[in-house]
Formats: structure tokens, sequence, C-alpha cells
């Protein structure tokens, strides 16, 4: 299985996503926004160890993010909002995650602090947290993500797009808008 980029996005697609993705250990990136999926992210979404960006918003999905993704190192992009998942926001994602340039999380159901290790993603330049049930303080290190306040022009280029309401990705390697 050579596929790279499995785009499913404004579909009326619903059910489970299946958990069959060692199979695809290829994939760069996986664009599923705005369908009808619910359940949980499948566990085996860990063993996509080239994947770089990950979109799963505007579905129905549920429970929390599985620790199994914390093999996917190469990540980029992860995008899980609006559904209804839960749980504390995994503290891993500050150590394991640490190429993440956006992180979208917005209107769910996660609850608890934000965790200090989120200060080190250091590359990080959209955390989206906003419309979830979180409490506590900022954390203090929250100044360690300079990459959102850098003059200096990353690597990537990262634009919004308001009438799909997702996040795009622009670097050397893949294009998410097709225009490489």
């Amino acid at each position: 299985m050579k596929l790279e980029v499995l785009n499913l996005e404004g579909n009326h697609l619903s059910g489970e996503i299946l958990d069959c993705w060692e199979k695809w250990r290829s994939l760069v990136a996986i664009e599923s926004c705005n369908n009808n999926f619910n359940g949980g992210i499948p566990s085996s979404m860990g063993a996509l160890t080239s994947l770089e960006s990950l979109h799963l918003r505007n579905n129905h999905l549920e429970s929390e993010i599985p620790d199994s993704l914390t093999n996917c190192t190469q990540l980029l992009t992860l995008d899980f909002a609006a559904n209804h998942l839960s749980g504390e926001i995994p503290p891993w994602m500050g150590e394991r995650l640490s190429k993440l340039i956006i992180i979208s999380f917005q209107l769910n159901r996660f609850h608890g602090h934000v965790p200090d290790q989120i200060c080190g993603l250091s590359s990080l330049q959209i955390l989206d947290l906003s419309h979830n049930n979180l409490s506590g303080k900022i954390p203090s290190c929250i100044n360690n993500l300079t990459a959102m306040i850098s003059r200096k022009m990353s690597y990537s280029k990262i634009s919004y797009n308001t009438s799909k309401g997702c996040f795009f990705l622009q670097y050397s390697t893949y294009d998410e808008r097709g225009d490489a």
C-alpha cells in the first residue's frame, strides 16, 4: 500500500472509522473533515508513523484521544475540532509530538487543565482549545511557544479556509489544498 494522501472530506460518510490502519503505513495525510463518522479515533492510527497531517474535524467522534498516537512523531497538523471528544488534553503530546505546528481541538468536551507539557511544542504556531470544558490556569511556560510570535517565516505556509472550516498546511512535500 503506497497511498500517501487519503482525502474523504465533505461527504456523507458515516459509521465508525475502521480500525485497520496498520496496512497504510505510507500515509502522510488523512483528510476526513465534514462527514458523519462516529465512535472513537481508532488506536491503529498509531501505526501511521509517517503521518504528518490528520484532519478529523466536524464529525461525531467521541471518547478520548488514543495513546497510540504517540507513535505518530512526524505529525505537523492535528485537527480534531467540532466533535464530541472528551478526557484531558494528553500531556504526551508536548513530549512526543514535538513537530506539531497546528493543534485545533475547539468545540469538543475536553476537561481538566492545559498540561504544562504543551509548552514543549516549540514549533507550534496555532493552538485552538476554545469551547471545551478546560479549567485551571494557563501554564506559565506558555511564553516558550516562540513560533507563535516569531517574525521569521517558517518553512510552512498556514492558511485557514473559512468556507470549509479547515486548516491547510503547505510545505515542500505536500500541499493539503492540492496546489503544490
